[in-house]
């Protein structure tokens, strides 16, 4: 049988060959972004095919996606996890080229001097402020996938990786997808911030960084933790909530980072 999954605005119908995805919704204009983003990330990611669906009920719209045949890298072997990572980041590599416009970190200062935050991750955002600030001053932008969980980044039976669920790209600070998976609770999220903090993925980081016109830090690993937290914080598609609504995220983001990094 074909299964039906109804997903936000979204009625997804999986082929009974699972050869595709039929994504439907009355938001003609949300297909054309989900498209747009399939076209722009797909020059650089693996991610599924996606076309307009035809022949659809009057006042719908849809796309018709292909099939990943592979396992999201939470629920895949730990043996691949850093494998996969690594396959992530070379791609991360090839789109970090195409930055465009630069972040201003003005916002981000005239917030965090107003904010009261926990004494440790006090401790830690001025502990690492040389580190973070260089990063996230001038940082180029990109628009990026921004939305690389654990349930996202699908690991293929052949070990590569593929993104899914392309409907929220913005534009963020380069390194944003290359680090996003550091920062959740679940075991793979944890394994691989522990390898990163040891400097397994320096060399991988190093070309992200030179991809997009900068110079990775070695020593400052914990300082990029933060400025992702802080790029978290303060995406777009936060820009209209309240500040305090952006210091919870802020503080969230460095809960999960926090027993790794040490900060006490």
């Amino acid at each position: 049988m074909d299964t039906l999954i109804a997903r936000g605005v979204w009625t997804l119908l999986v082929e009974r060959s699972r050869n595709r995805v039929l994504r439907v919704t009355r938001d003609a204009e949300r297909v054309q972004r989900l498209l747009e983003n399939a076209r722009w990330l797909s020059s650089a990611y693996r991610c599924p095919r996606l076309e307009p669906a035809a022949d659809l009920p009057r006042g719908f719209a849809g796309v018709s996606e292909s099939f990943v045949e592979g396992t999201p890298i939470r629920e895949a072997p730990e043996t691949v996890w850093e494998s996969a990572y690594r396959d992530l980041l070379q791609m991360c590599g090839v789109h970090a080229r195409r930055w465009e416009g630069r972040f201003d970190l003005d916002p981000v200062r005239q917030e965090l001097d107003c904010w009261t935050l926990p004494h440790w991750l006090s401790r830690a955002v001025e502990g690492h402020r040389s580190r973070w600030e260089p990063m996230l001053l001038g940082c180029p932008l990109l628009a990026s996938h921004a939305d690389c969980h654990n349930g996202n980044v699908f690991v293929l039976p052949d070990g590569s990786v593929t993104l899914i669920d392309l409907e929220r790209v913005q534009s963020v600070p380069f390194f944003f997808d290359a680090l996003s998976l550091l920062r959740g609770s679940a075991a793979v999220n944890q394994s691989l911030r522990r390898a990163f903090l040891a400097g397994h993925f320096d060399t991988a980081l190093a070309e992200v960084w030179a991809a997009a016109g900068q110079t990775w830090d070695p020593e400052g690993r914990e300082g990029a933790l933060l400025a992702m937290a802080m790029a978290h914080a303060f995406r777009p598609q936060f820009a209209r909530a309240s500040s305090r609504k952006r210091r919870e995220k802020f503080i969230g983001a460095c809960e999960k980072l926090r027993a790794d990094c040490g900060w006490e």
